[in-house]
């Protein structure tokens, strides 16, 4: 009887902290992959249009500029809802 309590107990303590991480991981994920999707745009608008890295910085910064914009709106969401 106690072992059930002290199971439930420990998932909810689990799932508060998933809920409470999920939403850095998420900064971490969309930051990841919108420096790899738009340099790898860049690559290839370099490959086509026969520049060595010109494209690929420009991806690499957009998509650099996208992760932070994304903590901001992470960020002020937080501050405005702090359960």
């Amino acid at each position: 009887m106690f072992a059930s309590k002290k199971n439930n107990d420990d998932q909810e303590e689990v799932r508060s902290a998933f809920s409470t991480a999920g939403p850095y991981l998420s900064i971490s994920y969309f930051f990841m992959s919108a420096m790899i999707i738009f340099g790898y745009i860049g690559y290839r608008l370099d490959q086509a249009y026969g520049f060595d890295f010109l494209f690929l910085l420009i991806g690499l910064f957009i998509g650099f500029a996208l992760g932070f914009y994304k903590l901001y709106i992470v960020i002020s969401n937080m501050e405005k809802d702090p359960d």
